[in-house]
């Protein structure tokens, strides 16, 4: 092949874009080939594009994606005389099964995991920067990350992992303004306010940059962490994200979750998915998990595959012939091959609608219909339990029949707030309702922490209960807030409950201490929470919760209690949730326990005499 082949590599014009960095990071990779010379452009319509082509280059490259390049869609016809290659950023395995030629006639696409099944279609590799890392490690653990603020790339979850594991922690974040979404940078601030806000631990602090680094300014920054972390969300993209490019090339430990745009790092051995191991954990283990992509997926190695590519595309060119029409015919191997892939792709595709379509028509509405009869079911014939409520459990079908009638007396006595409620989330209140009024005797004093819009509150409050509230929406005050009040007698409630609160709370150890501090002796806290078993830090959560809650994570929390014990013996195991809300399954789970009656008087020395 001559060296006198000249290669148009064109990409979007604005540089405060991942697609743009990652169209200049491939093409400083492109320039060192021996076999093609490669030539830049910024481009920002098709005019730009048809101007640069011209008929003097063997092949154009385009760096193509549908955001940064709206003006061109891939069913376009075929425009130019050149093969035209698209660099694309999001492609997933179905899509590139069946994507056909249109304005571009092949694909190449940087992720490994791709099967190469159909002709028009090349997977390649990553390209890691090359970096040697001369920076120290620092003394106080840092753990680094950055991208722009697009609410995906959980920030926010960073720093509730950060805070699980360590006391003392600086948190460094590189959130600049986007050339696309945020050019002004309005949501890149209102990003790290989130974070700040979410900070429970003193020792844990944030530093915030907003600038935008250039390839060599980025790995620099990653390069003075003791970890980079990038959390993202699950999301259905098919693209890869270059963000880890540059985290490995900084020779730094990396956590990554098991969003679908890291799945080229998800079989690393040891791991470092933060749903398989620590941040601890990873930060032992240093760079060994990655260590052999630093030589695997070097500029070099990236260099000689799209050589390999351009040459199999243009050996392909020069066996097709164009009519008077100029239509492109294809050999009638190609064609065969071309059919053939079309038609297990349509067959493949035929396959998967009827299973999605299945479970979300059928299967779906059947279970949950068949949940809901067991509940009217058991409701109709009395199935109640008539014993003692159980006060440490999840709250299932079985607890939606054991506390039916309460709920139908939440419904009677606030109908108004009921009606704004999930249905099958009432059980918390209902449940709340009962196990309060089972305690409650003589004049309780009575404390609901988090009382807006509660059911449980309003309906104890409408059957004659005088109720003390705690809400930012009703007094601007949340429990720790209270609990620092002068005024605040601590050891004189004889109830507190709080009803799905514990998981909007930063710290939730500090928030059981203080409700037990609240207690009589005698006195007795329960809480509802979501519950999910098989939740790991880092996995998605509903925006504004810190966690959903596990048997792990319920007993941590216990052991911090003191002069406090369970009012029964937990059952907190729950292999098959039942309540799907959000895009999420999970359930509800019980924490009460009770101050034992030996335990020291809280009361505040000035305020009331000790007993």
């Amino acid at each position: 092949m001559s060296v006198n082949l000249r290669v148009l590599f064109a990409s979007y014009a604005v540089p405060n874009c991942g697609a743009h960095q990652y169209g200049r990071n491939l093409f400083s990779a492109l320039k060192s080939s021996r076999k093609f010379y490669f030539e830049y452009a910024d481009i920002r319509s098709l005019k730009d594009l048809d101007r640069v082509v011209g008929n003097d280059f063997s092949a154009v490259i385009l760096n193509y994606h549908p955001t940064t390049i709206p003006f061109i869609q891939i069913d376009m016809p075929r425009r130019y005389s050149p093969p035209s290659i698209a660099v694309m950023h999001g492609l997933g395995q179905q899509e590139a099964d069946s994507i056909r030629q249109g304005f571009f006639q092949y694909y190449v696409m940087g992720d490994p995991t791709l099967r190469s099944v159909n002709p028009y279609v090349f997977p390649t590799g990553r390209i890691i920067p090359t970096y040697e890392n001369k920076k120290p490690l620092p003394e106080t653990i840092t753990i680094g990350s950055f991208g722009f603020a697009n609410k995906t790339k959980g920030f926010e979850r960073l720093v509730n992992a950060v805070q699980e594991e360590f006391d003392c922690a600086v948190i460094r974040l590189n959130i600049p303004a986007n050339g696309l979404g945020d050019r002004d940078g309005a949501l890149a601030k209102q990003e790290v306010a989130l974070c700040r806000k979410r900070l429970w631990k003193s020792g844990i602090r944030i530093e915030a940059t907003y600038e935008f680094l250039d390839n060599s300014g980025l790995v620099d920054f990653l390069a003075a962490n003791t970890l980079n972390a990038l959390l993202y969300d699950y999301v259905s993209q098919d693209g890869i994200s270059s963000a880890a490019d540059h985290a490995i090339a900084a020779k730094r430990p990396l956590a990554i979750t098991k969003s679908r745009m890291f799945r080229h790092l998800h079989n690393l051995n040891p791991p470092i998915t933060i749903e398989d191991i620590s941040l601890k954990e990873i930060i032992q283990n240093d760079i060994r998990p990655f260590e052999h992509l630093l030589r695997e997926w070097t500029a070099e190695s990236i260099c000689r595959r799209y050589e390999d590519i351009l040459t199999e595309v243009l050996s392909r060119e020069n066996r097709v012939t164009s009519t008077k029409e100029g239509i492109v015919m294809e050999s009638t191997k190609n064609k065969l091959t071309r059919i053939g892939g079309r038609t297990t792709s349509l067959f493949s595709r035929i396959i998967h609608a009827v299973h999605r379509r299945s479970v979300k028509y059928v299967l779906e509405p059947l279970s949950n219909a068949v949940q809901s009869t067991k509940v009217k079911f058991g409701i109709l014939i009395d199935a109640r339990n008539r014993t003692n409520i159980k006060f440490n459990r999840i709250l299932d079908n079985s607890a939606r029949i054991r506390h039916a009638q309460a709920i139908r007396r939440l419904k009677n006595l606030v109908p108004a707030v009921f009606a704004e409620k999930i249905p099958r989330a009432n059980v918390q209140q209902g449940f709340m309702l009962d196990a309060v009024e089972s305690i409650a005797k003589n004049i309780p004093r009575i404390l609901c922490v988090g009382s807006y819009k509660d059911t449980a509150s309003e309906a104890l409050k409408a059957e004659g209960y005088t109720i003390e509230e705690i809400d930012p929406a009703v007094n601007q005050m949340d429990l720790n807030t209270f609990y620092n009040l002068p005024t605040t007698q601590l050891g004189s409630y004889d109830i507190i409950f709080s009803t799905s609160v514990l998981e909007h709370v930063k710290d939730d150890e500090k928030f059981v201490i203080q409700m037990a501090d609240l207690l009589a002796p005698g006195g007795v806290a329960i809480a509802t929470c979501d519950f999910k078993e098989d939740y790991q830090i880092g996995k998605p959560i509903f925006e504004g919760n810190y966690r959903f809650y596990t048997k792990e994570r319920l007993l941590r929390i216990v052991a911090k209690i003191k002069d406090c014990e369970l009012l029964d013996s937990p059952n907190w195991d729950c292999p098959s949730p039942d309540f799907y809300h959000g895009g999420y399954k999970y359930t509800f789970a019980t924490l009460a326990f009770r101050k034992r009656s030996s335990a020291p008087s809280l009361y505040r020395r000035g305020l009331v005499e000790n007993a």
